[in-house]
């Protein structure tokens, strides 16, 4: 049969901010097909660049939120003088229609489609493929011979219909939900057997299922240390770290696999936030040693789990005097009143036991050892409501004041401390990319990298693959403190006191997840030999499976774990901070803005630079004293998106061009805190301006 229509573009309403795989921020209306782009995504897990997310209550049915616009064009004029149902389908099963409408003459005609299958989804939902479109005169849809007429073209399509309240995470900084994340987290429907149930809601015990199953992870049994950002408390989550592979087209999460308690805590907590329900972030301190159980990516049943860090076994007898226990654990509670418990790193633990029961079930209470080491075991008393992961970097002395540093941690760090340090400091620490070939051999790529700025703090994460002379890939990570003095430069000794924090809270960390069992921290840490490079370091001891090093200069900390063993990991921390050190003072100079300018269309200006309209897209353009290597924007309340910067560097003149390209969300005065990393030293600095979103 010839050709009767064609497809020329398709268009819909994304109520909820996307991010796809090019890094572009699909937001508002927007097309998602079109004759002459296809928008195919041919990175990542592969789909659509254009990618689509309707806010969905699981309880209406699909057509009242599912419209897109498909414009087609008739050549066949046989067409003309009719009215029309334009159906969408894939896999034999119509999945969109129209209502009636008339064709009058081979010319562009446009129309809404609808969902029709499934009817209503109890949970949330992906479509994700090629569609064929067909026109079918009105009355004979449903008949058994009735007339059809193709459109040649299939579109592809990707998309989804998730909560309306949807985690702050994703919109703070770069705003949108990634979508290799969405693609991770929500499966794609199967036309070819629609009975099937397929839907999930993402409530916490699917998300709690989904965490602990489908993302290849694997307990920290050297140190139950965090791996993508959050504390104990929540805070920065980095979930894109979490779900990216190890290789195009692998499996979700294999790029990382390392997590804690509180990795998984925080995505069982943004993961249910898409079937809208946000599980509560609980803390038990102490926790104790644990009833044998399935420990997340651990073979073997353990009730011992850091058998790495003393070259023990996961599971033991429960007397064995070298049995290790969580000093604290991190998991979730069912939302308001946490009635029920949710653990995604043990069981797992799927919302059945009420806070006492899980205490019973996942504490043994009976073991002899809290008599010798003069503890008890953790009770519901214990369990607190913490806040939970946020889209905001704060500083380490903003966590709780339970955070205080021990007296065996500031001890251990006195032996630590290199006293004839000469002037130094780390640099070049914001282009990992340019010179790890250089410094780590020539198959040495950066798999993953990731760079947040907070208020004082900059925390930039490598993960590199193919370094010569060590077995396995190497993360580093760099956290940059600024502390600006009266005179508006860095204030090195402030500066320097909080990264010296920063290192005494992560030793702390370990020794709030350890208990009783680092009670002497060099069971698991030493002084590391970085005299000429540090006022600080130091390493896993020699009995530790796995390397890791700690090293603090001046204002900068960098942490870089990877290899089989400190020794083997040795080499590879020297030739890096042999490359990054100076030897000179830090640089005291933090970048300054010294003009902002507002560019607003003009159809949507007000007359003292308001904006005017959701969905509007303007830009505030700001120079700065210095070479800007990244930036930020933090709005207080998400009323604006964050779509992209661009930075445009005046290496003669050091200076530098930003520019913010916002999306409005909500009226009102929204206060923006522009954050701005300066290069060669990560020094950063923030400018709070405020824009106002008029109606209309």
């Amino acid at each position: 049969m010839a050709e009767s229509f064609q497809i020329l573009c398709i268009t819909a309403h994304s109520d909820q901010p996307i991010r796809n795989s090019s890094k572009e921020l699909i937001y508002g209306s927007h097309t998602l097909w079109d004759i002459n782009n296809s928008y195919v995504d041919d990175k990542g897990s592969k789909g659509s660049l254009a990618p689509n997310a309707f806010s969905y209550d699981f309880v209406s049915p699909l057509s009242k939120n599912s419209a897109l616009h498909v414009t087609l064009k008739v050549i066949n004029n046989e067409l003309c003088g009719s009215d029309y149902i334009l159906q969408g389908s894939q896999d034999d099963t119509t999945v969109f229609e129209s209502e009636a409408f008339s064709i009058t003459s081979a010319k562009e005609v446009t129309a809404a489609v609808h969902v029709t299958a499934p009817h209503i989804s109890p949970g949330t939902l992906s479509f994700k493929g090629d569609f064929l479109w067909t026109l079918t005169p009105k009355g004979q849809q449903q008949a058994s011979a009735n007339v059809e007429y193709s459109s040649r073209e299939k579109t592809g399509l990707e998309l989804y219909w998730i909560s309306k309240d949807i985690h702050e995470i994703f919109l703070a900084g770069l705003s949108g939900i990634d979508i290799e994340f969405l693609r991770s987290a929500i499966l794609r429907f199967d036309f070819k057997d629609i009975s099937k149930p397929q839907s999930k809601l993402l409530t916490p015990a699917d998300a709690t299922q989904r965490a602990f199953y489908s993302y290849s992870k694997v307990y920290d049994t050297t140190s139950g240390a965090p791996h993508f950002g959050v504390t104990y408390a929540g805070g920065v989550f980095n979930y894109t770290y979490y779900v990216s592979p190890a290789y195009p087209n692998g499996p979700a999460g294999g790029l990382q696999r390392i997590v804690n308690c509180y990795d998984q805590a925080a995505m069982v907590q943004v993961l249910a936030t898409l079937g809208n329900t946000r599980p509560t972030w609980l803390f038990q301190q102490p926790n104790g040693w644990i009833n044998t159980t399935a420990l997340i990516g651990i073979t073997q049943w353990c009730n011992n789990p850091f058998f790495s860090s003393n070259n023990t076994a996961p599971l033991v007898n429960i007397n064995d005097p070298n049995r290790t226990r969580f000093g604290n654990h991190a998991f979730n509670g069912h939302p308001p009143n946490s009635t029920f418990i949710y653990d995604a790193c043990g069981g797992p633990h799927l919302g059945t036991e009420n806070p006492a029961q899980y205490v019973q079930s996942s504490i043994d209470a009976v073991t002899n050892l809290y008599a010798i080491q003069h503890t008890r075991p953790g009770t519901v008393a214990d369990i607190q409501v913490m806040g939970g992961v946020t889209g905001v970097l704060a500083t380490r002395l903003t966590r709780p004041a339970d955070s205080t540093v021990s007296k065996g941690v500031s001890k251990f760090l006195q032996k630590c401390r290199i006293s004839n340090t000469k002037q130094s400091s780390q640099t070049h620490w914001d282009d990992v990319g340019k010179w790890a070939k250089q410094v780590l051999g020539k198959n040495c790529d950066v798999a993953f990298h990731d760079t947040i700025l907070g208020d004082g703090v900059v925390e930039s994460l490598w993960h590199l693959k193919g370094a010569e002379g060590v077995d396995g890939d190497i993360v580093a990570r760099v956290r940059v403190s600024t502390r600006i003095g009266q005179d508006g430069k860095l204030h090195y000794d402030h500066s320097s006191s909080a990264a010296f924090d920063d290192l005494a809270f992560a030793l702390q960390d370990v020794e709030l997840d350890l208990g009783p069992n680092a009670e002497k921290l060099d069971t698991l840490w030493a002084p590391a030999p970085f005299e000429e490079y540090a006022h600080h370091a130091l390493q896993y001891g020699p009995e530790v499976a796995g390397g890791r090093f700690l090293v603090v200069s001046g204002n900068v900390m960098v942490d870089i774990s990877g290899g089989p063993s400190s020794a083997a990991l040795e080499p590879i921390v020297r030739k890096v901070l042999t490359h990054t050190t100076v030897d000179t003072p830090a640089s005291l100079h933090i970048p300054k803005v010294t003009k902002q300018v507002y560019d607003i269309p003009q159809t949507n200006k007000g007359p003292s630079n308001e904006v005017k309209g959701l969905f509007t897209t303007f830009d505030v353009e700001c120079q700065v004293d210095d070479l800007v290597v990244a930036t930020r924007a933090d709005v207080e309340g998400h009323g604006l998106l964050l779509s992209k910067y661009t930075v445009q560097g005046n290496k003669d003149a050091k200076t530098s061009t930003v520019i913010f390209t916002f999306v409005t969300r909500a009226v009102g005065t929204h206060n923006v805190d522009l954050r701005f990393e300066e290069g060669l030293t990560m020094n950063t600095s923030a400018k709070r301006i405020q824009i106002t979103v008029l109606g209309g």
